[in-house]
């Protein structure tokens, strides 16, 4: 082998330098390693040589000085000097290049760690050996921010490797949560250690993060000593070590947090729940004051009407009793007026007819109201719905152009009744429905009538049917106010006594009716013994 002049290649040395050796010169060679970026010293103990690099990293302001040093061991950290001096022993007695890091203390106190290689070569004749150094300050300082982070956090933090999963390190969280000791983890999974309820996530982390995914806040169970599970929030990144394909897992537990968020749930829907029952409770007194109210205000304007209509009774007996005594009279009057006019050959049949009539018109009315005044007592007997109703319709005669149809559907139903009384309320519902379908006004063609039977549980009801005009909505809710009429003539005390026979009875009456499709009345009685039990 050709070296260059004053540099030789020693028996077991690096055959790196002496493959230098072979193509450069000595002048060569320290030319190249004036040029490089890495710090380069030759020494013997004291430095034989030292680059401008090697130099800077010493923080000297000149070679000379750096060359001045007793040796090139006083620039080592004094906690490193050791390290160092093991290293050149074991390069001397073996030959072998070694590779190892250690700190450099520049005299301005500041400190910096390199990474060094260094090989034992032959200079002028004699050993020496030759270091070259790189500057690994700011990697020194990322790992030990990631060793200070890693170790003092409070969430379990581990560094595994991807491809099989096995521990490399884990921190002082991890080991206080899991019980277990550094030597027991190092080397093992996390499967192997028993700490994983779902054998499917870690494969899962490793291919979202192969795909270049991001793994956040993924919640798994994990057991922990004492055979329990607890919850926890897995964070995890995919990074480089080594050469090798890391996986850095974050994880905090997160049950106590998971349980509050879980009773706040329950709490809220619980409150939730109660307000909807206050609500509904609310809503439900509401509705009950509204009804109440409505109820008195109907009691109210009930009692008025009751005193209204006694006075009204009043009136009217003492009216019906004024005017009684002159009818007869004009009736008698006009008696004799007819004979004596059928005597001398007079013609006054008509105008007397009109005024008769008239009388006629008026005992009408004042019957009227004598009958809605004074509520007579019922004189009840039992009587089988259809048979009595069947009676009372055929004493009916209707009016020209008028069709009746009776559909007795109640058979066996028997029921309690006063017949004058409830003939009263047929006949009236009968004459109104006959006088609403041949109105001159009436746009309905068809003048049917129906009046139709059915029993109930507990009762019958009778439907009386026209198809005459309807009642308008506005009438409709007004339809059993006393002396409210929608005729020409009349008292408009025909529906409200009408209604107040049925009562007496212990039965109800509903009207239904719309504009142009006729009216539909219906009445409904209770039983026989059903009335007589109630009474």
């Amino acid at each position: 082998m050709t070296t260059a002049p004053g540099m030789h290649a020693a028996e077991g040395a690096d055959p790196a330098p002496a493959a230098l050796q072979g193509r450069f010169s000595q002048r060569q060679l320290l030319e190249a390693l004036e040029s490089m970026i890495q710090g380069i010293v030759i020494h013997r103990g004291k430095a034989l040589y030292a680059n401008p690099a090697m130099v800077d990293l010493a923080g000297l302001a000149s070679r000379e000085a750096f060359m001045a040093s007793p040796s090139v061991i006083d620039f080592v950290h004094p906690d490193d000097q050791e390290l160092v001096r093991a290293q050149a022993e074991e390069r001397i007695e073996t030959g072998v290049t070694n590779n190892y890091e250690f700190r450099i203390a520049r005299p301005d106190g500041s400190i910096i760690w390199v990474d060094c290689r260094a090989s034992r070569i032959m200079w002028d004749g004699e050993p020496a050996a030759l270091a070259s150094l790189a500057d690994i300050s700011a990697r020194k300082r990322s790992e030990l921010l990631f060793h200070t982070v890693f170790h003092a956090s409070p969430d379990v933090m581990t560094l595994s490797t991807l491809a099989d999963a096995r521990y490399v390190e884990v921190n002082q969280t991890f080991l206080r949560v899991h019980g277990f000791r550094r030597d027991e983890v190092i080397g093992r999974t996390a499967q192997e250690l028993g700490l994983i309820v779902d054998p499917t996530l870690r494969p899962r982390i490793a291919e979202i993060l192969r795909k270049g995914g991001d793994v956040r806040d993924i919640v798994t169970t994990i057991r922990v000593p004492g055979g329990r599970s607890r919850e926890f929030s897995l964070s995890a990144q995919r990074l480089m070590l080594d050469g090798r394909e890391m996986l850095l897992i974050v994880a905090r537990d997160v049950t106590e947090r998971r349980q509050q968020e879980e009773a706040l749930r329950r709490a809220q829907g619980e409150l939730e729940s109660a307000y909807r029952l206050i609500s509904q409770a609310n809503d439900e007194l509401e509705r009950r004051v509204q009804e109440r109210t409505a109820a008195l205000q109907s009691a109210q304007g009930e009692l008025v009407k009751r005193e209204r209509l006694s006075a009204l009774g009043q009136l009217t007996a003492t009216v019906a009793h004024e005017l009684r005594n002159p009818l007869s009279a004009i009736r008698n009057t006009l008696f004799s007026t007819r004979e004596l006019a059928a005597a001398k050959g007079v013609a006054l049949d008509r105008p007397i007819g009109r005024m008769e009539r008239s009388i006629e018109r008026c005992n009408r009315i004042i019957a009227d109201l004598l009958d809605f005044s004074r509520a007579r007592e019922l004189h009840c007997e039992t009587h089988g719905f259809d048979g009595w109703l069947d009676g009372v319709v055929h004493d009916q005669v209707l009016p020209a152009g008028v069709e009746l149809t009776l559909v007795l559907q109640a058979a066996g139903a028997a029921v309690s009744l006063d017949s004058d009384r409830l003939r009263r309320v047929v006949i009236n519902l009968i004459d109104n429905a006959a006088q609403a379908m041949t109105d001159p006004q009436s746009p309905s063609a068809e003048k049917r009538l129906t009046l139709q039977t059915r029993a109930l549980e507990g009762g019958i009801e009778l439907l009386v049917a026209d198809t005459g005009p309807g009642i308008a909505p506005e009438n409709l809710e007004r339809i059993f106010e006393p002396l409210f009429s929608t005729k020409s003539f009349g008292t408009g005390l025909g529906l409200p006594t009408v209604r107040q026979i049925v009562e007496q009875h212990g039965g109800t009456i509903h009207i239904e009716s719309e504009v142009g499709c006729g009216t539909r009345i219906r009445v409904r009685l209770p039983l026989a013994q059903i009335r007589e039990a109630a009474a």
